[in-house]
């Protein structure tokens, strides 16, 4: 790696670090302007984006913080060395059958969620992808699935106030 692509390098990860910070200013001011439900609940639609761009606000102001020190003291890293460690991609996805089958299986919960509604089609989802995943607990699969999805409906209706499709089940629920 030259000098000069060296100090791009480190002028685009500089760049990119400073629009993070300012992506969750935005989605910290965004998430103050979500509407309270009518009725008056300690955890609202406000709480978790607020809470998400805080963490991401301090982890992108620690990360710019790190790089602009780097800078200012005059510690820049050898471009030798980070050349000469062998570096080993952890990030590679051995299994793309099972990427595609999630994916998959995602797109069919969006499409089936209104008419089955959530409890049927998330409790589906998560049997699904739990026994494609480890077929030889399928009926594991099939007692953890619906106390997944109840737990779930129940923590985001009663809890957070959001309304849920109820479909098939409307008239039970």
């Amino acid at each position: 790696m030259s000098g000069y692509s060296h100090v791009a390098g480190r002028a685009a990860e500089l760049l990119f670090t400073v629009l993070l910070v300012i992506f969750s200013l935005a989605f910290i001011w965004y998430s103050t302007v979500i509407p309270d439900p009518p009725r008056n609940v300690a955890v609202g639609p406000r709480t978790f984006p607020f809470i998400l761009g805080g963490l991401l606000l301090a982890c992108s102001s620690f990360l710019a913080f790190k790089q602009v020190s780097q800078v200012f003291s005059g510690r820049v890293d050898d471009p030798a060395v980070e050349e000469s460690v062998p570096v080993e991609d952890d990030a590679e996805i051995g299994d793309w059958s099972g990427v595609f089958v999630t994916l998959g299986a995602f797109l069919v919960l969006l499409l089936v969620l209104e008419w089955l509604g959530f409890l049927l089609s998330f409790t589906c989802f998560i049997f699904f992808l739990s026994t494609y995943f480890v077929p030889k607990k399928w009926k594991v699969n099939l007692l953890v699935a619906p106390v997944f999805a109840t737990t779930f409906y129940l923590m985001f209706t009663k809890l957070l106030g959001v309304i849920l499709p109820n479909g098939l089940l409307s008239s039970i629920i």
